[in-house]
């Protein structure tokens, strides 16, 4: 019967970063980089959708006015 041994009684053994937290893989430099460009385009997302909401509702409000409405 073969026993579990556990990893750190390994002489010699290099222990894994954090698998949760994915810019520990990465080299310090680079991983700063990457988390700067992410909320850089999650910020981007974030002001294009609130500008894409406000115009959607001007154009429902500008269909329903008394002076334009829908094709007929």
């Amino acid at each position: 019967m073969v026993m579990a041994t556990n990893n750190s009684s390994i002489s010699g053994a290099v222990e894994l970063p954090n698998p949760f937290t994915p810019m520990a893989f990465l080299p310090p430099e680079i991983a700063y980089q990457v988390t700067i460009s992410t909320y850089i385009g999650v910020g981007s997302m974030g002001v294009c959708d609130n500008l894409y909401s406000i115009m959607l509702i001007k154009l429902i409000g500008c269909l329903l006015d008394d002076d334009l409405g829908c094709p007929q």
